[in-house]
């Protein structure tokens, strides 16, 4: 309010430019916005439990092994192999939670005698699909109690919504006041400037009949006395 109040007072600011400065510049009416954009954050994130969730991955291995065995020499094992899963998880307002898994995998192992024609490939193949559904009972079942978080949520935004506007609304009344007092004094600086140039001119009037013998010289501490009064 100092600072806005040093402007109006050394720039000429039009009322609209005053009340534009205190809504962008004001302390009280940033840290009122600052807490309505907390407030949708925090509606955000309530609302992100309800979101679905969708995971995948990727997965490959490739070993290889060798050992000497007495009466066969040199026994190589190589083993590669390629695995991928995906979930889905999800919560409903009822409170049913429900996820989905579905993991696959596919290895190659290979064994084979150094030095001999004996070899053998084993390609097994492997997937499982997992679904897990849960509900929970009493008041897990209903939605006013599951979305409490959510509604909590809105009523912090709605409080931090209307305390914005209150505190717009009292910086703006405040500004509007000093404006206008500003605005009153600087007129009554120039009214007085203005009398006072009046009685000066007036004060040389008479001095300049006096010199002539027109006016008696009391007048002349009228005109002083008249001076001193603007």
């Amino acid at each position: 309010m100092i600072f806005l109040l040093s402007l109006v007072w050394s720039e000429p600011l039009t009322f609209e430019q005053a009340l534009q400065t205190a809504q962008q510049k004001n302390p009280d009416i940033r840290s009122a916005e600052l807490d309505v954009e907390q407030s949708d954050a925090g509606i955000l994130i309530a609302q992100s439990v309800l979101d679905p969730q969708f995971n995948a991955s990727v997965g490959q291995n490739l070993s290889t092994n060798q050992q000497f065995f007495a009466g066969f020499g040199l026994f190589n094992t190589e083993v590669s192999g390629l695995s991928w899963s995906t979930g889905f998880t999800a919560l409903l307002p009822t409170g049913t939670s429900m996820t989905l898994d579905w993991n696959s995998n596919r290895s190659a192992t290979k064994y084979q005698l150094q030095d001999a024609p004996i070899e053998q490939e084993v390609n097994p193949y492997d997937t499982s699909v997992m679904l897990n559904i849960n509900q929970p009972l009493l008041e897990g079942i209903l939605p006013s109690y599951n979305l409490r978080g959510l509604r909590e949520a809105q009523s912090i935004r709605s409080i931090s919504t209307l305390t914005q506007n209150e505190t717009e609304q009292r910086i703006l009344k405040e500004v509007a006041r000093t404006y206008w007092e500003l605005y009153h004094s600087g007129k009554l600086v120039e009214i007085a400037a203005q009398s006072l140039r009046i009685a000066r001119d007036e004060k040389r009037s008479v001095q300049a009949q006096i010199e002539e013998g027109n006016l008696p010289p009391i007048e002349e501490t009228r005109m002083e006395s008249a001076e001193l009064s603007a």
